[in-house]
């Protein structure tokens, strides 16, 4: 039998792993490196290297210096309108790998088949506070698709008769000459205005002057709103003044009713810390 004549790897020469380990024992230097990774998912995967990454990367302060340079990011939204029955979860489109493979294996699914009607209250931080109306009560429940182990809380139940009377939160743009309206018609300065930030996505029939704007969502501190434009959803990032084009509703005739904001989780869930007898191990929390 021949031998097996393949070129086995080399292992890194003494100097190398001198150079490396001079680098990563050092605390400052690790701390820069470990700030410059994209994403918040790449800061778990840095603290199961051992106890020590972990404690730099769950660090306050270096988790205040990282959101500064790399603010949570928007992974989609929860779509609300008159055709459909459940609030529908729609991942933003050309999400990088990373995040787009935390949006495959969320749990975004709001049916709930034991409920009349299910609302959702408030969206913040990865997180949902949902409202299921029973035939005689109301239920308030907690969901967190990107945490299934945190998911699914009953926070609260009251009786329909001791509810709080119904309300209805909107948004709305209003003219310039400071009238009312529900919406903003592309004539004159606004048409010009709204095509210098949309640029290509400007369609000749909003000249007519029958199109509107319905601002149907917004983020934390207004960093970007959600636009409908003839059954098309756009993202408007304030900041950079770029809009991108994410949904177009399945009816034309279909009535949005509210568009809900999902974003990444805020700081990391890190892996929690077990102390056993002999060794110290890293296990999810």
């Amino acid at each position: 039998m021949a031998a097996d004549k393949r070129p086995r790897p080399s292992s890194p020469s003494p100097p190398a792993t001198a150079a490396v380990s001079k680098v990563l024992d050092d605390s400052d230097l690790l701390h820069e490196i470990l700030l410059r990774l994209d994403f918040p998912t790449w800061l778990v995967r840095a603290a199961l290297v051992c106890k020590r990454w972990l404690s730099h990367v769950s660090d306050p302060a270096f988790l205040r210096r990282f959101q500064e340079r790399h603010p949570p990011r928007l992974l989609g939204f929860y779509l609300e309108s008159a055709c459909k029955a459940f609030q529908q979860f729609v991942p933003l489109p050309d999400l990088p790998p990373e995040l787009a493979a935390v949006a495959r294996t969320a749990s975004f699914d709001l049916t709930a088949e034991f409920y009349m009607h299910t609302s959702i209250e408030h969206c913040r931080n990865g997180v949902l506070l949902l409202r299921h109306t029973g035939y005689d009560k109301f239920i308030y429940q907690v969901r967190s698709p990107l945490n299934l182990a945190r998911d699914g809380a009953v926070v609260a139940t009251c009786c329909k008769s001791m509810a709080d009377e119904e309300r209805h939160y909107g948004y709305m743009l209003l003219p310039n000459d400071g009238g009312h309206g529900m919406s903003v018609n592309f004539v004159g300065s606004h048409l010009e205005l709204f095509a210098k930030v949309f640029g290509h996505l400007v369609k000749p029939s909003w000249e007519s002057g029958a199109s509107r704007i319905n601002l149907a969502g917004s983020g934390d501190n207004a960093e970007f709103v959600f636009l409908e434009v003839d059954a098309e959803i756009f993202c408007m990032y304030i900041r950079s003044r770029t809009v991108v084009k994410v949904y177009e509703m399945e009816y034309k005739d279909d009535q949005l009713f509210q568009i809900y904001p999902f974003m990444m989780v805020w700081p990391p869930i890190f892996p929690a810390l077990i102390q056993r007898r002999d060794q110290v191990e890293i296990s999810e929390s």
